[in-house]
């Protein structure tokens, strides 16, 4: 069963679901690469997403020039969100990449932006997570991402086919 069909079948599954406590679909592909959706609500046709994470075990200690390569194809790739993505920080030193959104939602003062950190110490391990900044309050919260099941398809995909090749 390719990750399309099978998270299609876990989101027709859950249709009806919500709960504060996220409900976890495990997707393989790739071997030892998964990803793990971390979902709050579920209907017919859209979902609340809480993060995405990535094990990706190949990217354990991987270079710099590897994670730019992820990140500039991930930014090339993930051009349907609410927001486009594209490197924000970018540190040799230690090996990783922010990704953020390039131009955030802002409503009545809160700013909203998709956020992935790129680290090769985490062990493979990659967030995917939708963040809120509120201006009064200069505090920042997780909030959870609204995708339909097509588009959370399309990312679900383009985040596995986007992992770059470790010589």
């Amino acid at each position: 069963m390719s990750v399309n069909q099978k998270l299609q079948s876990e989101l027709t599954r859950l249709i009806g679901f919500s709960s504060e406590n996220p409900r976890i679909i495990l997707l393989k592909s790739g071997g030892r690469n998964q990803m793990e959706i971390d979902l709050t609500v579920v209907d017919s046709m859209s979902c609340s997403v809480s993060e995405i994470r990535m094990i990706v075990p190949k990217l354990a200690n991987a270079s710099f020039d590897i994670l730019k390569e992820w990140s500039d194809e991930l930014s090339r790739r993930i051009t349907y969100l609410l927001e486009g993505i594209g490197p924000l920080e970018l540190d040799p030193d230690s090996s990783s990449i922010l990704i953020r959104s390039i131009k955030p939602e802002t409503v009545n003062g809160h700013v909203r932006y998709y956020e992935i950190m790129l680290q090769s110490q985490s062990g493979g391990n990659f967030v995917l997570q939708r963040y809120e900044y509120k201006n009064k309050s200069s505090q920042r919260k997780k909030v959870d991402m609204s995708l339909t099941h097509e588009l959370l398809r399309k990312l679900a995909n383009d985040l596995f086919e986007s992992i770059p090749e470790v010589k």
